[in-house]
């Protein structure tokens, strides 16, 4: 993410009938700006990864795509800008795809000739997409077949949170404002992807914990607030680290079924009960890139201040670090009590902290957009135990004295395994 100054910060065109900020991808699709953990999208669904302004937002999208303007010429390497738009250079600094000489077209209508459609680079106007063409890309994304000629070492498949062999963990790097992860350092690490429009154009959408080959749990809010059709427009990707450099050997499942607690609720303080599982079409083959992480072993298990706890995701890093690839974070445990405390005294928020959440943190370093649903695991005995998912926090990722609130995973592990011995 780059940093702007503030003349070019105050520029404002016109889209769609609003007064749009170059910068707010979401109102130049015709949205509004707002938290997908506590607001309702109402006739629409919450995309999370098209830009807002302030950048720490969601962004609500209505059910039916907008019009798109006229798209450019596939044969030119600049962004034909719209007529309220702002004067360009050949290059604006916000148009990454036209940096790498790329062009900006519509990937459901367009052709893009000798190339190939890259979603992971931004596009000025916000609505296009990046046609790359004569330059080597990685392989074209994750399949269910592994490249014989690689082979990892085994795991023991009878045992949970074992990491595989890696350097030392680095406890100074952060999910907003640090480094990457060692790849595959977090085996049970997932993405959840999600198919906005129906136009088999998979976005990120949230992060996920494999907690048996073939079950998964991420937040609630992620399957239930997406108004998606249904299950057919999510995917789990396993094996991944670097969202925009694929290795081809990630494995993609489908999702056979999708379980959404049936208390979850946004209109209680807290919006508890935020949990989902997930089950894929298959059991995934487990190796040191795609492991399970162990499940609390009782409902009332403790996880204090002084246990050695980590969280991680694919979210939003606010231009800190490097983007779409996975990061981690080493935090504390904070207490229900204090975390209940300090979100009053911010917030003025009364009792938004249940017993079924969990708190790690005290807001910044800390998780964010993008993050929601990803693993919060504690060492437990030299075992990984899930601990949390990820469910909120404050706005804009790096307030203090607002600890990010997971679902305490613990508190649901009859829930769970109700669910798996009912498929």
């Amino acid at each position: 993410m780059f940093i702007y100054s503030v003349a070019v910060l105050l520029i404002v065109a016109v889209a769609n009938g609003q007064d749009c900020h170059p910068d707010n991808g979401c109102c130049w699709l015709g949205g509004w700006c707002g938290s997908g953990a506590t607001d309702d999208c109402v006739n629409g669904r919450w995309d999370y990864n098209v830009g807002c302004v302030p950048y720490h937002q969601d962004c609500c999208l209505p059910n039916t795509p907008p019009t798109d303007p006229p798209s450019p010429d596939p044969t030119s390497n600049t962004t034909a800008p719209l007529e309220t738009d702002p004067p360009l250079p050949d290059c604006d600094i916000r148009n990454e795809c036209c940096l790498v000489g790329g062009t900006c077209g519509d990937a459901a209508f367009d052709e893009c000739p000798g190339g190939t459609w890259e979603y992971g680079l931004r596009c000025v106007p916000f609505t296009k997409t990046c046609c790359i063409g004569q330059i080597t890309l990685p392989p074209p994304g994750p399949t269910t077949t592994r490249d014989p000629s690689i082979t990892y070492p085994p795991l023991n498949l009878t045992d949970c949170g074992e990491r595989p062999a890696m350097p030392a963990l680095n406890p100074k790097i952060q999910i907003v404002g640090g480094e990457t992860v060692v790849p595959h350092s977090w085996p049970w690490a997932v993405e959840l992807r999600f198919d906005y429009f129906n136009w088999n154009d998979w976005r990120h959408h949230c992060t996920g914990t494999l907690i048996h080959p073939q079950y998964a749990i991420t937040a609630g809010h992620c399957i239930a607030k997406s108004n998606a059709d249904g299950i057919h427009q999510f995917r789990v990707v396993l094996g991944s680290h670097d969202q925009n450099n694929p290795d081809g050997l990630e494995v993609i499942s489908e999702l056979e079924q999708a379980f959404v607690h049936e208390d979850y609720s946004t209109s209680i303080p807290g919006s508890p009960n935020d949990i989902a599982l997930l089950k894929l079409d298959e059991p995934v083959e487990l190796s040191n890139r795609i492991g399970i992480a162990c499940l609390p072993g009782y409902k009332d298990q403790v996880f204090s201040p002084t246990d050695n706890c980590w969280i991680a995701g694919w979210g939003e890093t606010l231009g800190t670090s490097q983007q779409n690839v996975l990061t981690e974070a080493k935090l504390n445990i904070t207490t229900n009590e204090e975390c209940d405390y300090k979100w009053e005294t911010g917030s003025g928020r009364v009792n938004l902290i249940k017993p079924e959440h969990i708190c790690i943190g005290n807001g910044f370093p800390g998780a964010c957009n993008g993050d929601s649903g990803g693993p919060l695991v504690c060492e437990k005995e030299g075992k990984w135990i899930v601990a949390g998912a990820t469910s909120f926090g404050a706005a804009g990722c790096q307030s203090w004295n607002a600890p990010n609130v997971y679902t305490r995973v613990s508190y649901y592990i009859d829930w769970i395994r109700e669910k798996m011995n009912q498929t």
